[in-house]
């Protein structure tokens, strides 16, 4: 037990008996940072706002009331003289320390000042969470509190260049100093709300506001009493408790040093939090962390690990405590080196950027520590880091991880599209690579690894089978690179995605796989927004709808019943690589001379049996769509158009009976007597700029002709019109079969 005893245990003392002796009120390294100046959270993650507003509020009243109060217990231990630590009360305390300050400031720099400092200067509240907190109250203490000249940095929003001296820049990346300088404002709010007497209202908060002290007797007891008093009674965040649960249990000189590394990774978080996704605080980033520590270590999935509780992690872990901290700070110093690569504008960010990019997640390079957080943790992140560990001491390690993530942005695109290629190459589980890892003597073994080879040595996840890690394509892309190719430029293609299996593999030459890839990219180009040749792209849409690689013709949800139709220009690369990429047409497709010409020649060969013309009789919604398609196609090329590439709605007909689809109901039906339209939930409508041949949902008119729109709208389109728009479109089929 202590011998020394400033204060006696069991005894009410006024916030003035408890600031007005010399010796000073400790927060020590192992409490929790300042945070009732934030946002807070109770028991079930609820926000709750910040708690200053309500105890001044209540503080005001009491004092109108002319009503003392007890403000609970103050737990501490004092093992060195004049050092009273406190293991419990800070929050309450620490802002009535505050209140104290502000009212010193606003009355008379001399009336209070003795309650905030000592001689010759020292602060009566020493908040010794970190450096930076201690130094900052110290500093507002002394040149705000005390100093009535002095002044606050500037607010959120305010002219930064008014920053006073004795504000630091550091200042801004401590949680804690941040919500004690939110905490200042609002009390500075609500006493000027208030309108009391603030000389009276003060001598109130030093006279007639106590707390009962209770002597924990040493250190031990002390910290005890704080893991105790803060994992039953008032909420803390899940790290929060994290924190004094397990220092408490590390002796000797170790705990020092553990302190400052669990310092390090608070103030990593506070500034690495998701501030523009609402993370008020720095726990759930902290909490990530941990999560992410013990997958690496148990290969196990988050859901598993966030159903237990931290501290029990740890607790339950086999080996001494103090070397599994310090097997964190390994893993968080390796997390520091990966994130530090990400925000450097370097290679790293630029590949990422991509993969993002190529996997629909968002574009540009901001946030994106965030984004893989939040949405490639396992995949990319946890590789990452266990790379950073394993080689992040080498002098290549720049250039090796980006090599690395390159495949992990392969695995990635695999899993989010389900690629699989024939030789067993795909998706390989976060769990695999992290043995491979684990298990490569260098960086050249780590990406040629044999996972499906007798020696590959990798303990089986259950009900997770594993893939070909150096497959074909690996394997093609080392030929590839060799030749000259720049490899890196081709995987980030949009059409490509990491794979170039597509190319034809090592059945090809290098100039066959440049002439595919080149062919790839220019069809990758027939979207909106592509700038591929308008005839390029109408063929190339109307060869994917015979070859049945996009949407299909059937009933559209939230249309009506009477009608079928497609939407025309859906595209989707998961989609298009389980179709189009394992089709042989696509494959010889990619290796023509003539795009084009090719394109053209196969649209004819589907057409050459069966002709464009149907009948009532031949009517069925898809083989309607398939002549009208190619019909529209045939028009815009010939008037010198760009077919529309609207697709918010399905392109379709009455699917009942070719009759209701005309144009002219005292006519038999043909496709020069018909129109398809959009597809909507109560019928199928047609376009109101019927004159434009651009649009999927204007008829097929011959040049020159003028149809009245009541006339397009009751179906009456005069039989003239109807019969030279049919001899248009013979001509144009007889002329497009013959040169194709």
């Amino acid at each position: 037990m202590s011998n020394y005893h400033t204060f006696q245990s069991g005894e009410e003392y006024t916030l003035g008996r408890l600031l007005g002796t010399p010796h000073c009120l400790v927060v020590p390294d192992l409490q929790r940072d300042y945070c009732w100046g934030s946002e807070t959270y109770g028991r079930n993650r609820e926000a709750q706002g910040e708690l200053v507003t309500a105890f001044v509020d209540d503080l005001i009243e009491a004092f109108r009331a002319d009503e003392a109060r007890t403000l609970g217990v103050l737990y501490g231990y004092e093992e060195v003289a004049g050092r009273v630590m406190l293991c419990d009360g800070q929050q309450r305390f620490t802002t009535l320390y505050l209140l104290v300050g502000v009212l010193t400031h606003r009355i008379d720099g001399v009336k209070f000042a003795s309650y905030l400092q000592g001689f010759p200067g020292d602060v009566r509240l020493s908040y010794e969470v970190r450096e930076s907190t201690l130094s900052f109250l110290g500093d507002l203490s002394r040149y705000y509190f005390c100093d009535r000249s002095g002044v606050l940095p500037p607010a959120e929003g305010e002219d930064k260049t008014q920053t006073p001296d004795w504000y630091r820049h550091a200042y801004d990346l401590d949680p804690s100093a941040c919500s004690m300088l939110a905490a200042v404002r609002t009390i500075e709010a609500r006493l000027d709300a208030a309108g009391v007497d603030e000389g009276d209202f003060g001598r109130y908060v030093l006279d007639e506001l106590r707390f009962v002290y209770y002597d924990m007797g040493d250190r031990q007891h002390g910290e005890e009493a704080f893991v105790v008093i803060n994992t039953t009674g008032e909420p803390l965040t899940a790290t929060e408790n994290l924190k004094p649960q397990l220092l408490s249990r590390v002796t000797g000189d170790a705990r020092s040093v553990r302190a400052r590394e669990w310092e390090d990774r608070e103030d990593w978080c506070w500034r690495h939090h998701d501030h523009e996704g609402g993370e008020r605080t720095s726990d759930a980033l902290s909490r990530d962390f941990y999560v992410w520590f013990w997958q690496m270590r148990r290969r196990q999935v988050s859901e598993t690990l966030r159903r237990e509780r931290l501290d029990a992690l740890f607790l339950k872990a086999d080996g001494e405590l103090d070397e599994t901290l310090a097997e964190v700070h390994r893993c968080f110093t390796a997390l520091k080196t990966v994130v530090g690569e990400v925000e450097r504008d370097g290679a790293l960010r630029g590949l990422l950027a991509t993969l993002r990019r190529l996997l629909y997640e968002g574009e540009g390079t901001d946030g994106l520590f965030t984004w893989l957080r939040r949405r490639q943790a396992e995949d990319v992140l946890l590789p990452l880091v266990a790379f950073a560990e394993r080689f992040g001491a080498s002098a290549s390690f720049g250039d090796d991880v980006v090599r690395f993530a390159r495949r992990l942005c392969k695995n990635a695109a695999d899993k989010k599209f389900g690629r699989q290629r024939p030789d067993g190459g795909g998706y390989v589980d976060w769990r695999y690579v992290l043995q491979l890892v684990d298990c490569a003597e260098d960086v050249d073994g780590l990406l040629t690894a044999d996972t499906l080879g007798d020696g590959a040595g990798l303990k089986p996840v259950a009900n997770v089978p594993i893939a070909r890690w150096f497959d074909a394509d690996e394997q093609d892309k080392r030929r590839l690179a060799a030749s000259g190719v720049d490899v890196a430029a081709w995987e980030e293609d949009d059409a490509l995605r990491f794979d170039l299996s597509v190319l034809g593999g090592s059945t090809v030459t290098t100039d066959d796989a440049r002439r595919r890839r080149d062919n790839l990219v220019a069809l990758s180009l027939c979207r909106h927004g592509g700038d591929a040749p308008a005839d390029l792209a109408a063929f190339y849409w109307l060869y994917r709808f015979l070859k049945g690689w996009g949407d299909g013709v059937g009933h559209v949800g939230y249309a009506t019943w009477d009608g079928e139709g497609t939407y025309y220009h859906t595209y989707d690369y998961g989609t298009d690589y389980g179709r189009a990429y394992r089709d042989a047409d696509f494959l010889s497709l990619l290796a023509s001379a003539d795009l084009l010409a090719e394109l053209k020649h196969r649209v004819a060969d589907a057409f050459r049996p069966t002709g464009y013309e149907l009948t009532a009789a031949t009517f069925t919604p898809t083989a309607y769509l398939r002549s009208w398609l190619l019909l529209k196609t045939l028009v815009a090329a010939d008037r010198g158009v760009v077919l529309n590439y609207w697709d918010d709605r399905a392109i379709g007909c009455y699917a009942g009976q070719a009759d209701d689809n005309r144009l002219n109901d005292d006519q038999p039906f043909c496709m020069a007597n018909s129109c398809a339209g959009y597809l909507f939930r109560s019928d199928v409508r047609r376009a109101e700029d019927y004159l434009n041949p651009s649009l999927f949902d204007a008829p097929l008119l011959a040049p020159g002709c003028d149809v009245d729109g009541e006339a397009f709208e009751n179906r009456k389109v005069p039989v003239e019109v109807v019969r030279a728009s049919a001899d248009y479109l013979a001509r144009l089929y007889e002329a497009f079969m013959a040169g194709a």
